[in-house]
């Protein structure tokens, strides 16, 4: 993936250790050694610390179990004291090579991954791992199996109940992984779209105040840069008159499910670690004059690679590539604004604007066909064979509109999920991983 430039710096220049941690497993020992080997309370001592690791400084205590992995980075991105050290995961397990996909980014985003450009201003490396980069587990605490993410660790069936590429090794290219991403990206905005239209087809506002919620804008300070606020509806919000896919692209809604209501950072060691569940819908593109929140960079990280490939959309949203144009430019910042405008060659301004654009673009394909599925026994090969069952799953849902004391609405959306995720596994497995596209 990574361009001609850098390419050759990731095998020569960039060299990072990964360090096992030293809980012993499946001994029957009382976990983790001490410096030269001995266990507290315990006579038993374990040769491999004692006989290598303690003599040669490379023995580190369990961090308190505070972090199961962590890479060590410094200010210059060649320093060759960069690596990855393990402490309460298991390298060689599943969770355990996931994290390493989570920690190598760490490493090599200042060069190998982003180009050269650095990380974009005003994010900070959790923007980047969790919910972008890494390979998501199938176990582990992080909550990433489901969200955006691209797998380049496991192997699995294509057996139509997978998430995500099925296997790694046919991503031998950057334009393999730039076609899958085109078909992922895709399929998740065919199936928002879905979504969106059979929620406001309904004619039900108490159903539409109780599926959507706003992802809003709030300012770092005095700077132009921003973080996600999510928040549920205020009252003149639930007032508005939602008629198209348009409507909820320009109002900046999502659907009313994960991530939760509070303020995402891309900044920080906390809500950056948010993940963006695929089956969620985020319609509009919150477009910064700065910094996006850490939700909303995700998102449109993901949909701009999807689109445009790795070197235009990924490199040109979520680096530096266009901070010296930018100042050119006098611009104190580099906005959302600025950057869709460079890669786009002018066709957008705003992010809402390619929302917009890329909603209707795959409807008016998936209306001239799709790859055939089958969904509960029906085949489906279109849109409007799709927003049939869309309709019909989103009335069984709207009976279940519950009013608080406070007169806020909720409603189950499981008919909504569980339909939108059996019809995404089954266009990842007839396409195979999206080497094909799902249009016809």
């Amino acid at each position: 993936m990574a361009t001609d430039k850098v390419k050759n710096r990731l095998f020569k220049d960039i060299v990072n250790p990964v360090w096992e941690g030293f809980y012993v497993w499946g001994h029957g020992w009382p976990g983790w050694p001490e410096r030269y080997g001995q266990f507290k309370n315990s006579t038993e001592v374990y040769a491999p610390i004692r006989e290598i690791y303690g003599p040669v400084g490379s023995y580190y205590g369990d961090n308190g179990a505070m972090a199961g992995a962590y890479a060590a980075i410094y200010d210059n991105p060649y320093d060759n004291r960069a690596k990855v050290t393990y402490v309460m995961s298991n390298m060689i397990s599943e969770y355990g090579a996931s994290a390493f996909t989570h920690e190598t980014p760490h490493l090599n985003d200042r060069i190998a991954y982003f180009g050269d450009y650095g990380r974009r201003e005003g994010t900070d490396v959790e923007a980047y791992a969790q919910g972008l980069l890494q390979s998501p587990a199938t176990q582990g605490h992080q909550g990433g199996y489901g969200a955006l993410g691209l797998n380049m660790a496991f192997e699995r069936e294509n057996d139509g109940n997978q998430w995500y590429n099925t296997n790694p090794n046919k991503l031998n290219s950057r334009e393999a992984i730039d076609r899958y991403m085109k078909g992922y990206n895709d399929t998740l905005m065919l199936l928002d779209s879905l979504e969106g239209e059979a929620v406001l087809n309904q004619g039900n506002q108490d159903l539409n105040n109780a599926c959507f919620k706003k992802v809003d804008k709030q300012l770092r300070g005095n700077s132009k840069n921003q973080y996600d606020q999510v928040r549920s509806l205020s009252d003149s919000e639930k007032a508005i008159n939602l008629t198209s896919i348009d409507d909820l692209v320009d109002n900046n809604f999502m659907t009313n499910r994960g991530p939760g209501n509070g303020v995402y950072k891309p900044d920080d060691f906390s809500s950056a670690y948010v993940n963006v569940p695929m089956m969620s819908a985020i319609y509009g593109g919150n477009t910064s004059e700065g910094s996006p929140g850490d939700m909303s960079f995700k998102h449109n990280t993901s949909r701009l690679w999807g689109y445009y490939g790795y070197e235009k959309g990924f490199l040109g949203y979520a680096t530096n590539k266009y901070k010296q144009e930018a100042k050119a430019a006098s611009k104190d910042t580099l906005g959302d604004d600025f950057i869709i405008s460079k890669i786009s060659e002018g066709q957008f301004n705003l992010l809402e604007d390619f929302k917009k654009a890329y909603f209707k673009e795959v409807k008016d394909k998936s209306s001239h066909g799709l790859t055939t599925v089958a969904i509960d026994g029906t085949t489906i090969s279109s849109y409007d064979g799709l927003l049939a069952l869309f309709k019909a799953a989103v009335a069984k849902d709207a009976a279940t509109i519950k009013t608080d004391n406070k007169g806020n609405k909720s409603v189950s959306t499981s008919h909504t999920t569980k339909l939108k995720e059996a019809v995404y596994k089954k266009l990842l497995q007839e396409t195979d991983s999206f080497t094909s596209s799902i249009f016809k």
